[in-house]
Formats: structure tokens, sequence, C-alpha cells
């Protein structure tokens, strides 16, 4: 396996893309985050008493983050989700607004009150998820943007939730469809959930996509691979241009049919480590936009990944291409690749 070097990765969007003002369409998932720090996790039985160190609301999903942080770092972004107009709403608007994403592909069900998940955390940065999500607030086909909109976009973004709590399939691949009738580049990101519930779609998705994003467990599930290592064969010959492997504090490999190289990951004090990956990805998409070479999206993604760990939940921590100047000027982890 190549070491980051000489030799890299290459990829480029193509030059018909350049000039369409939307970088990312975002499908998939909107909620408002609670984030409650406890001091260590509640043992079993009954009458457990835990500290509580920190109550922190702020507002999430992937598809949220993703639009967030591109919008954070100067990218064009939009998001198509459902959203209601009750408690759990004015956060998310207001994030929304904050990172300056169209929110005009949103779908407002007025009278609800909104979907809610509740982050439990520990002082490793470790996580739980205690998740209500209001059931009338699913994406559907009638909810899709036309072609159009999609022709003055150059990715479509789907998150790992989209056709598992947010959504179903069948917008999700109207949404493809339509995208690639506009001639969008498709970026998918895997999660946990969609990687136990619906593997066989997810592969799917993975073999229809341009760039893919996986951790560890997400690429094994997706490629059926026995190990890591061969789940990095396996990607290169699945369909993706790019696939991103995510390895947390280990870094992350950025894949091509033809080269792999490991990209470092960078050190700060984690407070969790909640969107990290939806940090890595909106930043490396919008630099892709903006014309960078592979690689040096990628070590922009890896620092913005680590810069959302500062912060409480998805996107407490706003920090800004300054911030990412910063820490990449500081330096990342020693770089090693001795992972396999």
């Amino acid at each position: 396996m190549q070491v980051y070097g000489p030799q890299r990765p290459f990829y480029e969007i193509p030059d018909r893309l350049r000039n369409r003002p939307l970088d990312i369409i975002a499908i998939g998932s909107l909620v408002m985050e609670r984030v409650i720090r406890v001091s260590r996790w509640p043992e079993p039985g009954g009458q457990n008493t835990v500290e509580v160190l920190s109550i922190v609301d702020t507002s999430g999903g992937c598809a949220t983050n993703v639009s967030c942080f591109a919008g954070r770092v100067g990218g064009k972004a939009s998001i198509v989700s459902a959203i209601g107009d009750g408690q759990y709403t004015n956060q998310v608007r207001a994030e929304l607004a904050y990172a300056g994403v169209d929110t005009s592909l949103l779908t407002v069900h007025p009278g609800r009150e909104g979907s809610l998940i509740i982050i439990m955390t520990d002082p490793s940065g470790d996580w739980g998820v205690l998740e209500y999500t209001d059931p009338e607030l699913r994406i559907k086909v009638e909810d899709l943007p036309t072609v159009d909109v999609f022709a003055r976009t150059k990715f479509l973004h789907v998150d790992g939730f989209s056709y598992v709590s947010a959504g179903e399939k069948a917008p999700v691949l109207e949404a493809i469809e339509r995208s690639r009738q506009a001639g969008c580049l498709l970026s998918v990101d895997a999660s946990v959930p969609a990687a136990k519930a619906e593997p066989e779609f997810l592969r799917i998705l993975f073999h229809q996509a341009d760039i893919v994003f996986a951790n560890q467990n997400e690429a094994l599930v997706a490629t059926q691979a026995p190990t890591v290592e061969a789940a990095v064969t396996a990607l290169q010959t699945m369909g993706p241009q790019v696939a991103v492997l995510k390895l947390g504090r280990d870094g992350s490999y950025v894949i091509t049919p033809k080269k792999s190289s490991l990209v470092p990951a960078y050190e700060v004090d984690v407070v969790d480590t909640v969107a990290a990956g939806d940090a890595y990805i909106g930043v490396m998409l919008v630099s892709l936009c903006r014309g960078l070479p592979l690689m040096e999206a990628a070590i922009r993604g890896s620092a913005a990944g680590a810069l959302a760990c500062l912060g409480a939940g998805s996107l407490s921590h706003r920090f800004s291409p300054a911030d990412i100047q910063a820490l990449l000027e500081r330096g990342p982890k020693k770089l090693r690749d001795d992972r396999f």
C-alpha cells in the first residue's frame, strides 16, 4: 500500500461542472442535537447516578452537517430534507443560516415539532445516541428538486441516513436519477445504521457513486471483504473514482483505481468525535469544487475533521478557513503506514 508521497492518487472534477453555481446538494437527515457530557457511562442496573458535566444544544444530521461545513469554508450548499416548525426547529434553522446554506429545498411540515437526538459523550470522546425521529418528517419523491435544479449543481451528496431514518430508498434513487440526467457527480457516505439495516442498498450506491466515504466497519460491509486491506483493494475495482476510508486517529486512506495514499490525522484536544467525518466530507468536496488537487483536498478535509472534535456534538465549534490553515501549518500527527 502506497504511503503519501510523490506518486499521489489523482482526481479532478470535470471542466463542464466548474461554472455551476451550487457546489453540493445534500440529501438526508436534519435534527436538533442535545449533547449531554457525562463523567462516565452508566452501569447496568437501576438507580444509577452519573454526573452530568455539561449540556449543549446544537444542530446535526449528516446532510445538515455536510452542507453547513461546506458553507463555513465558502462553499455553496443546499439541503434536501424535511423539517417541522416546532421547538426542535429554530436551532437548526439558525445554524443553516449562519453557514449560508440554501434552505429553499427543505420541505416544511407545519405543526410538527421536529426531530431530536440526545447524544451522550464521555471524557474520552466516545458517544452514543438516543434518537427521536418524527415519522412525518421523512423525505418523499415529491419533495425532490427538479432536473433543472440539479443542472446548476456539481455534487449530489447522499448521506447514510437518507434511506434509513430520514427517508426511503425510492426518493434516494429518484434523486440520483435526476442528478445523473443533469450531469452531476454523486458522493455517497455510509453510516453504521445503513450498513447494518441496508447493506445491499449501500453496495448499490457505492457501485454508482463517483466518490464514497466509509469508516472501517462500513467499508467491510460495503465490499464484503474479510480485512481492511482487502476492502481497499475491493474499493479500487468497485466503481468509484475516489474512495475515502476514514480511520479516526489513524488518519484516512484516499483510494483511486490505480493508487492509495495515507492522509494523516491532526491532533487536537477532543471533546467528542461527533460529525468529524461530515466535516471531512464537506470541506473535501468544496476543495475539489475549487480545483484543489485530490490529496490537498483530503488533507484539508482531515484538518476540518479534527477541528469538528473541539465542540460538543456536530456543529457547536464554528471553525473557519483560517482555523484550518493554522492547523495545517502546525502539522499533522507523525505519518505512518503500518496499519495493515
